[in-house]
């Protein structure tokens, strides 16, 4: 039972390149079509991620910008101090009572 085996006329490492190349096309368009899809759904998700950050400094800034204004009050308006210290008097003695020689 001696069986010869015919060569096949093209080399089998060519045979399974052009079948891969050929299953590699045709598959080739559909996964492009996914990963642009993907990309593009990445890029909205940058897009309003940025869009988010930004309203959110723009928020800061009008919050900082509230904090630093001057706030103008009628003279009426202003409280009172309270006086603290009763023993302070307002002449020149300064509160102290004159040391005599």
């Amino acid at each position: 039972m001696d069986v010869k085996r015919r060569a096949s006329p093209v080399p089998t490492y060519h045979n399974s390149r052009q079948i891969n190349n050929y299953h590699h096309s045709t598959t080739s368009a559909p996964a492009k079509m996914s990963r642009d899809q993907k990309d593009n759904l990445l890029d909205l998700d940058r897009l309003d991620s940025a869009r988010k950050r930004l309203q959110e400094n723009y928020q800061e800034a009008q919050n900082a910008k509230k904090q630093r204004t001057i706030q103008v009050m009628d003279i009426s308006d202003i409280p009172k101090p309270k006086n603290r210290n009763a023993f302070i008097r307002k002449g020149g003695s300064g509160g102290l009572p004159a040391r005599h020689r």
